[in-house]
This record gives C-alpha cells, structure tokens and sequence, in this order.
C-alpha cells in the first residue's frame, strides 16, 4: 500500500503533492506554535464530544449466555498437547479428570481461552465468580495472525544474584532481542531481578525503549556463594559434599593435601567445614531469591488473564534437608495458581561441556563438574514443573525457546472446581488433571495451592478494610484502573521562551459517571489527579483538581461532553514517567492511566524531534483552503485516546531540532521526512521521502504537518513513524505514536 499524505496548509506546512509550498514567516511559525500550545497546554480543560456508546452505571445486560458462579472456586488453567508438541483442540469438560489430593473432584467450570485477548478476562472473571460477567462468543478467527485486544503478560526474572558474567550478558542480549523482534505493540512486559538492581523500571509496560533501559540496568555483581580458598568451591559443590557424595569429596581432599601440605583427616575436616559455611550463606540468597519470585507472582494477580514468567538463572542448590525451599516452592506454586501464572524456567549457563566454568583455573572436569550442574538444575527443574511450566537448558540460545513458550501458553483450557470440603489448616492441596483415554496426551498445570487458614482470612479482610485514598490507591495501581475510562497522553516539544515542556493530556470519559443533586443542579463531581516522576522514582510534578460536570442535555446531542484536562512541566532532558487517575465521588469508581516520555537534551546538538502531537478531522469537517494559513489543531482538537473514525483524516505536527547546516551557518538543512503506518512492527503504508523547507530566521526549528486519509486502512491498531533524514550530517531521528482505527 502507498501512503497518501496531503500536507496541511499554513505558515509552517509543506504542501505535498510534487511541488513545495514556500514557509512563511518565522513569526507566523510561532503564532502558531503558541497557538497549538495553548490548545493542548493553557486551557486546563477542554469539553470534547465524543460518540461512545458505554453503558450507564449500574446497568447490566440480561441475556441467556450470562453465567453465575456465587460459590468460591479454585480455578486453573490446563495446556494440553500432543506427542507433536501441538495444542489439543476441541476437547470438552467430560473429557478431563480432575483430582485434588488423589481424590476426584467435579469441574463447576470449563472454558477453552486465548490468551492475551479481552475475552480471556470476562471468562476468568466468570470462573471466579466475582460478579456476572457476560461471555461472549468467540469472534471469528482468521488464519492471519491478528494483534489480541489485550495483549500478553510476560514477565522476565532475571536471577542476577546466582549468574556468572558471561550468562549474564547471554541473557541480556536474548531479551533485548525478544524486545526487538518478537514483542507485539500491545503486549505488557516487565524486566525484573532477583537483586533490585532494575529500581524504579522494574513496571510493566509496552514501551520498547524502557524495556531496554531496564535490560541496561542489569550488570554483573559479585555474591560470597563461591569462597575464596584454592581450591575454589561453589554452593552446589558443597552441596554434594554434605550430601556425601563421594566423587565430589574426594576431589576437593586431594586438592587441599596437594595445595596446603595437610594430612587426609585435616583436609578432610576443613573441606567439610569449608562447604557448611559455605552453604549458610547460600542459603540466605536462595531464600531471598524464592521470596522475590513468590512476591512477583502473588502481585500479578492484579494482572488480568494468564502471565507468564521467564526465571533466568544459574541455578542454586535446593537443599531440601537443611532448610524450607520445599515450603518456599509450594508458595511459589500456590501463588501461581492464585494469579494465574506460569513459569519457565531458563539454565543461562548455556551448553553443557566438560568444564563447569571456564572463566576459573582449578574446577573439576568430566563426570565431577556435571554432576555440579545437576544440582543447580534440580531448583529450576521443580519450579517449571510445580507451576505448570517447562525446564529450559543446554541452549545458547534462549530466543527460540521463549518463542515456543509463548506458543505453549497461548491457548488453554481454563478448569475451574469447588474445594470437597473446608480446610482446618494451612495444608497444601496437590491438583491432579489428566485427559481420560488419552495417555500419548501430556499436560501442563499448576501442581496445587494452599488452604488459606481463618487467621489468614481475618488478617486479610482486615487489610482490606483499612482506609486509603481512593485517587491516590489508583495512580499506584500496578494496572490501570478501568470503571471509569481514562487516557493519557504525552507530549514533549521545545518552543522558546519554555524551553523543554512535557504536556499530559489526560481524558475522562463522562458516560461512567454517577450524577446527583448538588445544591439544587444535578451534577457530576470527579477528582483527577496526576504525578510525573524520573527514571529513579522521585516525583517531581503533580497535580490535582476537583472538577463539576453537567448533566448530558439536547443541546449536546444526549451526552455530557468528556472531560480534557492537559497539565505542562518544564522539565530537564530524561526519562519520566506520567501516573494519573480519576474518581467520581459520588460511586467511588476510579480509573487510571500510565505512559513514559523520553525529554531528549537537544543542547548536544544531535538532530532530535519532538512528540508526535495528532489530532482528527472527523468526515463531516471542511478541509481548509491552501491558501489560508491555519493551525493544524484550529477546529481540530489534540486526540488524547489516538483512536479515529476510519471515515476520518489523522493529523499530526511535529518539529525537527538541530538540522545541520555543514560548515555554512547559513546554509538551507537538508532534511527529508519518511513517513510509514505499521502494524506489529510491519509497514502496511509508506509515503515517499519528503524534503522540508525552512524558515530562513529560525533554521534550527523545522515544523512539520499533514494529514492522512484513513478510508483505505482497516480497523485495528496501528504505529504512526515519522523518520527525519539529516542529508548533510547522514544522521537520522524517529519518533512513533501509537493510534487505533475504527
């Protein structure tokens, strides 16, 4: 497809057809800049009508496919596949047995899903019995691989407290590569490790560029689980020697006699007391390290639909003697269950050879150093199997497998059962599920829970009863909050006299809110509120108002006009993160939204853009005559949810910053504009290159405009990617924004 672009009329525009418009002046090109600023920054609010079709609180749909559930339910979901490793379609809730603590038990809930999908989440919400959710039927699949409504969950646990260097960058590469190839536009990923290290960026979010800050933020940090005596011993190698594992003993007593002169009985001592140490401070790390991913797991319960995890590590001795790692796994499994996660857990030591390490002089080789490495293994191993995963080793390339993980878990059959009878006491319940007459067919599922005891009950309805700011729980809300619809949008520009500016453009859609008498109108009061923070976490600018809106009426077409409130900072250059959210007082529903913005510091004299600011000109708008010099946004309001009618033509502005002008300072920039619409990362449209004008008293400040036909794409979500093309410097910038059609 061939993108068509028509360039907007005005003082800053080029005219795209075959000729260029001439720019006008520099002072007309700031008048209008002002102007587009107070549009999206000064006004505070905005009233924008928008045609949605929401339903009004408190309304419910009756229809036949509405399922009720008043019972609490244990719920699971189950992948089954073939000898072939393929998904079983098509089987059916008599098809499977289901047994809890060896005993059978009836299944009161049977669903086949997709992951990743809004569906997905009605049905799980249906399983659970948390109110009456309204299955609907699954739309038509077609064989083109089309981006789900929701996305998928991904988590990376990167255990960077039990990983050598070099696995450390072998990992980091995989996921950067994961990021840059594999990870769709709507897609929820987290970058995690078991030290912290990541801070602030350890959320979840679809930003690429985040993502990889947070990948960057991983480097190599050095833990006492390895002692510093020849010859040298790790975890899992004391870990066979307290075992009694004879090889392994052996070894180390013929080193210590031929390195300290020491007789067999005092080597033998000190090699005993050496891995006894040396496992108590194994211990702590392979506990804290439990603890994170349990805690990790637990959290993605807020998460809607099916998460799954990549724990990357080493691996580290289980000890399941001397310490509570079986009791830690069982919490982790349990969690999983509870939040409906999987993990899979990935061996980053890479392929198996004969030597253990081969960044260390003295470690044994052959049959000795293998039989190190299973002992590492046994901990991932167990924790792919308890949570429904897979095990993941001997492989220097963890790409492909994440790849056929995300297959795996991509469809399941969601089972969902009432417990045969009440616990007494915090005893783990093991879960049993098999396809009858089906024993080629092998099955992953999570491998039990606990029974929360009435302590744990009570302490957790006391949790929940403990006052707390509404407005303030939601812009913390590891997801977005949605009773009543909110988005956001950033922007960054650089205008004088400003300087760098971040705009939050924040929407509220009125349709959710609850309208009552206030002092004798009827009225809506909302709370908004909003903080921006840097990329270590500390806020730096916030906000907050109390806003009053009317009622819909005739003269506004039966529906009260949405609420557009934009708040501006003057920043320094970085990366920031923007957290809003809104309640209406009078139900207590809120809703919340999160989006990152990079501020570039343009002073390094790099070529550099602004945001993409977009806007829409609906069907029914008269496009401006050429000659007339316009605003992109005069009669044409900054889109705050990017979502257009397809009848409807996109706009956008953008500025182009530090244009070289070779060793002439007052030489034209020659700077050409590509412009693409992708989806998944994939071109579907792409105009030909286009050469800026400038404006001769401002050659360090190119504006930019046009408008784009939607007619000929198809409904879905899309990337709008403008690539400025610096000929004298053979330099290039990008900037994207993300939009939906419909």
């Amino acid at each position: 497809m061939v993108l068509s672009v028509t360039v907007l009329p005005g003082p800053y525009l080029l005219y795209l057809k075959i000729t260029m418009k001439k720019i006008y002046s520099r002072q007309l090109l700031l008048v209008c800049a002002a102007s587009l600023l107070f549009l999206i920054c000064g006004a505070g609010t905005q009233a924008q009508q928008q045609n949605r079709n929401t339903a009004q609180p408190g309304q419910q749909e009756q229809t036949d496919d509405v399922i009720r559930i008043s019972t609490d339910l244990v719920q699971t979901g189950v992948s089954v596949f073939d000898k072939q490793g393929r998904f079983v379609e098509g089987l059916k809730k008599e098809d499977f047995e289901l047994k809890v603590d060896g005993k059978p038990v009836d299944v009161n809930f049977f669903e086949q899903v997709r992951a990743g999908t809004a569906r997905e989440e009605a049905v799980a919400a249906t399983a659970r019995g948390e109110s009456r959710a309204k299955v609907k039927a699954t739309v038509k699949e077609t064989v083109e691989a089309k981006t789900p409504e929701r996305g998928r969950i991904i988590i990376f646990f990167v255990d960077d407290t039990h990983m050598a260097p070099d696995s450390l960058k072998r990992t980091k590469d995989d996921i950067i590569r994961f990021i840059d190839t594999q990870m769709a536009q709507n897609d929820l990923v987290a970058i995690t490790s078991s030290s912290g290290q990541i801070g602030f960026l350890q959320q979840y979010t679809n930003n690429k560029e985040v993502l990889k800050r947070a990948v960057g933020r991983l480097t190599y940090r050095f833990y006492p689980t390895r002692d510093t005596q020849a010859p040298v011993m790790t975890d899992s190698q004391a870990m066979l020697i307290n075992q009694g594992d004879k090889a392994m003993g052996e070894y180390f007593v013929l080193e210590t006699i031929r390195i300290w002169n020491v007789p067999p009985p005092t080597a033998r001592e000190i090699v005993a007391q050496r891995a006894r140490i040396l496992l108590e401070q194994a211990r702590g790390y392979s506990k804290a390290t439990l603890s994170a991913l349990e805690t990790l797991s637990r959290r993605a319960a807020g998460l809607p639909g099916r998460k799954l995890i990549f724990f990357i590590s080493d691996g580290f001795p289980m000890d399941a003697r001397n310490s509570d790692t079986l009791d830690r796994i069982r919490n982790i499994a349990d969690a999983s269950i509870r939040s409906g996660v999987m993990i899979y857990t990935m061996d980053s030591r890479g392929l198996v050879t004969d030597m253990m390490d081969a960044t260390s002089e003295t470690m044994p080789t052959g049959p000795v150093a293998l039989a190190t490495r299973v002992v590492g293994e046994d901990i991932l191993n167990r924790l792919a199997e308890d949570t429904g995963g897979r095990f993941v080793h001997n492989t220097n390339r963890l790409g492909p497998e994440m790849t056929k993980a995300l297959e795996e878990t991509s469809n399941y059959y969601l089972l969902a059962w009432r417990p045969n009878e009440a616990g007494t006491g915090r005893k783990f319940h093991r879960v049993q599920v098999r396809v009858k007459n089906r024993p080629e067919l092998s099955i992953k599922v999570q491998r039990g829970y606990f029974e929360s005891t009435p302590e744990e009950k009570r302490a957790a309805r006391a949790k929940a009863a403990a006052p707390v700011d509404p407005l303030r729980k939601a812009i913390n809300s590891l997801f977005p909050k949605r009773e009543i619809p909110t988005r956001l949008a950033l922007s960054y520009i650089d205008a004088p006299p400003g300087g760098s500016t971040l705009v939050a453009s924040m929407k509220v859609e009125t349709d959710a809110l609850k309208f009552e008498q206030q002092g004798g109108k009827t009225a809506a009061a909302v709370e908004i509120a909003g903080t921006i923070y840097d990329s270590q976490g500390k806020a730096v600018d916030s906000f907050k108002q109390r806003l009053t809106v009317t009622p819909p009426s005739s003269d506004t077409g039966g529906k009260a006009p949405d609420i557009i409130y934009n708040h501006r900072a003057t920043l320094k250059p970085g990366l920031y993160q923007v957290r809003v959210a809104a309640l209406d007082r009078a139900s207590g529903q809120t809703g919340s939204a999160t989006e990152w913005l990079e501020i570039p510091d343009i002073s390094k004299q790099g070529l550099y853009m602004s945001s993409l600011i977009v806007g829409e000109r609906k069907s029914s708008a008269t496009q401006q005559p050429e000659e007339k010099a316009n605003s992109l946004v005069e009669g044409v309001p900054v889109s705050v949810d990017h979502s257009f009618e397809r009848s409807s033509n996109l706009r956008f502005l953008v500025y182009i910053y530090n244009a070289s002008r070779g060793i002439n300072s007052n030489a034209q920039p020659q700077v050409e504009l590509q412009v693409q619409i992708l989806r998944d990362n994939k071109p579907v449209a792409t105009a030909p290159p286009r050469k800026l004008s400038a404006d001769p008293q401002d050659l360090t400040r190119l504006a930019y405009a046009s408008e784009i036909p939607l007619q000929e794409i198809s409904p879905g979500q899309y990337t709008l990617q403008v690539t400025a093309i610096d000929r004298v410097a053979k330099t290039t910038a990008s900037q994207k924004v993300r939009f939906e059609v419909q």
